[in-house]
């Protein structure tokens, strides 16, 4: 199982949904969550240092 390093919103896409997440491997995946708000509140949940602030 992977550890997720860092989670940051990608507010240059479109609808300002999308998620990156990073592992502590450098490796990423990219998350579509259908709504600015669903991006906001995913990231707050896994509270992460640094990571959530990406406006």
């Amino acid at each position: 199982m992977k550890t997720i390093a860092q989670a940051r919103r990608m507010p240059y896409c479109e609808t300002g949904a999308d998620v990156r997440l990073t592992f502590t491997d450098e490796s990423w995946v990219r998350l579509s969550l259908g709504h600015q708000n669903n991006a906001e509140r995913f990231c707050a949940l896994l509270a992460l240092p640094s990571a959530n602030n990406n406006s």
